[in-house]
């Protein structure tokens, strides 16, 4: 038994000489790398700042940090070979007071462990950073890293370790490396930062590896820096997964391998550096088709033995070798600098063309990818009776000569067909349901005889000398064809149904040839820009649900007649009287044209009715106008006489934008959700007329100077909605005022009155005006 007690007791004091006891002196045991001093605890001699036990410490001293008086509001320098130890990291807490580091290593052969470091220097401090290191052999382990300003480990060195730490919650970088090399970051979680990981200009042969980062934008950038190892990652739910990439020099030679990219709204990995290898990875929904799972910028990569799940890779460089990748399970088919293959009904993931040239695809089905098909400088190739859906983008084609043939492309979460080159023929083709365009092209292409339906854009136009011919367009939530700075095309013989717009052309598009189009419940719009002037296009001989089109442009001195839709560019004295325009997406357009005669018509339209744009002394007399959206706009014109007209049942029955000095008379203006709204508009005048049962009668913003004389104001939800002082209202009638005093009209803006906006009806009327 004696011998018993004797080694229990050599044991115990054996650990009592190792490991603290909370309240004892500053020195309490030497072990065999140097002292242990203590801060903190209960103990009358422990030191009570860190600076003052670092700064009587030497080298290969151990400083162990109680948590009894944390938080510790220190900005710690320490520039001896120490260890610096906390008793527990979510409770031992230093606070650098956003004045600088938190933890600043000047010194070789330091340990920094078990602590939450918080609240470096922040946005106007040089020092914007939990820890900055600028000696190598650095130990960063176990610690809680979070708010501090800019970074939260600022790395200037090399031959360091940072393990096993939680770095969130920082305005840039989690960890951030400058001309810093053979590193080790390992088993680390990174998250709720714009950035994880930045390794910044000749950071070569470091190893990161084991790594959880999350929530954030970019993860993890090599910038100009070689020879890097990235391996077993986990990255999820981030903007940019991994990033390689040349600013002022290559990045080469890097590896990056087994991490699994999960959930990158943009990319998983980005490629613009020579010789890296990308292989093993798993990729999975990242990349929508404007970006790839994997993004190649550069050459000669190795690309290989990846698994992509809904997603894939987008090539804008060649040549590389990409192989032995898989998409959704099947092969994704890369083939460079090939010609003459023919792949029928091939079983494939997503295939990628670069350099090659008479390809022939028929019969596959592919989707769940980011593009379905790229054509990247690939020419003369044939894409003929396949399947590309629910994909990013069905069809990319970056090359000429093309024929895409009888395909179809549908539920694309961008376009269904993109054409960035020249002479390719996209014909045949059922392009339907796709988010955004069904086709975008670029200029000299044919887009014929295909049916494109139920996308948000039909045809996009984004080139010249094209030609669009015999398509049937149905149903797309907006435009049928959009033309943008697009010129000298040819549109004919195509049918548009039920489009928001049949055909829409931006300012800038002139020399367009539009003939022969059939338009059912849609039309034509122009798109006006303030300071621009309508070019010059030919559009004629096309019919709106059945009846003419009727487009004039520089006329003078004509009436129209039998007209589906009517559209007046620098026109002079037209008259448009008794005249019966409904189901077109606008009723009249009038652009830039002046003295110009409606009355006795019956105009609506399903966006707008009647449509004043840049004109002047227009005179819209006793003629029904309505629309789903506004029944007259009148923007940026002058001079314009508005009377006797019945203006009833749409979301806006009368708006004026930027316009000043018109007369609005004896109209009325019903059944609308909003009577009148006015925005930036003066001197205009209001004279008799009747605004009735709209939701609310007039909204008026940032309009000033005008004149609001005997109109009545009846049965409306609101009559008056304003944040504007400076208009006249005299002798109206107000169903809701019956005495002869000054009616006051608050100005509100939303729900809350605004007090200093307040006008009044010095005379009101007690009767209404007949």
């Amino acid at each position: 038994m004696n011998v018993k007690r004797i080694v229990v007791i050599g044991i115990l004091i054996l650990v009592f000489s190792v490991f603290p006891i909370k309240g004892n002196n500053k020195i309490i045991a030497l072990n065999e790398n140097g002292r242990t001093l203590y801060v903190g605890g209960r103990g009358p001699n422990n030191y009570t700042h860190i600076q003052d036990a670092i700064n009587d410490a030497n080298d290969g001293d151990t400083i162990f940090v109680y948590d009894d008086s944390s938080p510790y509001y220190e900005n710690v320098i320490i520039d001896k070979s120490i260890k610096l130890i906390g008793e527990n990291k979510e409770t031992t807490v230093i606070d650098g007071r956003k004045k600088g580091f938190v933890i600043r290593i000047r010194a070789k052969n330091v340990t920094v462990s078990n602590f939450k470091i918080r609240n470096g220097g922040f946005y106007d401090i040089p020092e914007k950073g939990g820890i900055g290191i600028f000696s190598d052999y650095t130990k960063i382990l176990n610690n809680i890293i979070t708010s501090n300003g800019y970074y939260g480990i600022q790395i200037y060195s090399n031959h360091n370790l940072i393990e096993r730490n939680k770095i969130y919650s920082h305005a840039w970088w989690g960890l951030i490396f400058d001309k810093s090399s053979k590193n080790i970051v390992r088993n680390n979680t990174i998250c709720h930062s714009k950035g994880g990981l930045g390794l910044m200009l000749s950071c070569n042969n470091n190893l990161i590896e084991n790594n959880v980062i999350r929530s954030i934008e970019h993860a993890i950038d090599i910038d100009d820096s070689n020879e890097n190892i990235v391996i077993r990652n986990k990255i999820f739910n981030v903007a940019d997964g991994i990033i390689i990439s040349s600013v002022f020099s290559n990045a080469t030679n890097n590896y990056i391998a087994y991490n699994n990219i999960s959930n990158c709204y943009r990319t998983g990995i980005t490629v613009d550096g020579m010789y890296n290898k990308i292989e093993r990875n798993i990729i999975s929904k990242c990349g929508d088709g404007i970006y790839g799972g994997i993004d190649i910028f550069s050459s000669y990569n190795v690309i290989s033995n990846n698994t992509f799940l809904k997603s894939g890779i987008i090539i804008h460089a060649f040549p590389n070798i990409i192989s032995n990748n898989s998409v959704n399970g099947k092969p994704l088919i890369y083939i460079e600098d090939s010609k003459n293959i023919e792949l029928n009904g091939t079983i494939a993931g997503q295939i990628i063309l670069a350099n090659c040239s008479k390809i022939k695809l028929t019969n596959l089905c592919i989707n769940h990818t980011c593009i379905g098909l790229q054509l990247f400088a690939s020419s003369y190739c044939y894409i003929f009776n396949n399947n590309f859906s629910e994909n990013g983008i069905g069809i990319k084609c970056e090359g000429n000569y093309n024929l895409i043939i009888n395909n179809k492309i549908e539920k694309n979460e961008w376009q269904g067909i993109v054409c960035d080159d020249s002479f390719n023929h996209i014909e045949r083709n059922k392009i339907i349901s796709n988010k955004f365009e069904g086709i975008y092209v670029a200029g000299n292409n044919v887009v014929a005889w295909n049916n494109i339906s139920y996308n948000s854009c039909g045809l996009r136009l984004c080139g010249d000398n094209n030609l669009v011919e015999n398509n049937s367009v149905y149903y797309n939530e907006l435009d049928g064809i959009y033309l943008e700075y697009s010129c000298s095309n040819i549109i004919r013989k195509n049918k548009f149904v039920n489009n928001s717009f049949g055909i829409t052309l931006e300012m800038n598009c002139k020399n367009n040839i539009i003939v022969k189009n059939e338009f059912v419940n849609d039309g034509i719009l122009y798109i006006w820009w303030i300071g621009k002037k309508m070019g010059h296009n030919e559009i004629y001989d096309n019919k709106v649900n059945g009846k003419p089109l009727i487009y004039m442009e520089g006329e003078k001195n004509r009436c129209v007649e039998n007209a589906g839709q009517i559209i007046l560019v620098n026109c002079e004295n037209i008259i448009i009287k008794n005249q019966n325009i409904s189901n077109t997406s606008i009723g009249v357009l009038v652009y830039d044209s002046t003295n110009c005669n409606f009355s006795g018509n019956q105009i609506s339209g399903k966006e707008a009715g009647l449509s004043i744009i840049a004109s002047k002394k227009i005179f819209i007399i006793d003629n029904v106008i309505s629309s789903r959206w506004i029944g007259l706009s009148i923007y940026n014109s002058f001079e314009n006489i508005i009377s006797k007209n019945v203006i009833k049942n749409s979301m806006v029955g009368l708006s004026i934008d930027s316009s000043k000095n018109n007369i609005f008379s004896y109209n009325n203006i019903l059944q609308n959700d909003f009577g009148l709204s006015m925005e930036q508009s003066y001197f205009n005048k209001f004279y008799r007329n009747s605004f009735i049962e709209n939701g609310n009668a007039t909204f008026i913003i940032y309009s000033n100077f005008n004149k609001f004389l005997k109109n009545n104001f009846i049965k409306n939800g609101k009559d008056v909605v304003f944040c504007s002082i400076h208009n006249l209202w005299l002798r109206n009638y107000w169903d809701n005022w019956h005495i002869f005093l000054p009616k006051p009209i608050i100005g509100r803006f939303g729900r809350m009155p605004v007090l200093p906006w307040l006008n009044f009806d010095w005379i009101p009327s007690l009767k209404p005006w007949r």
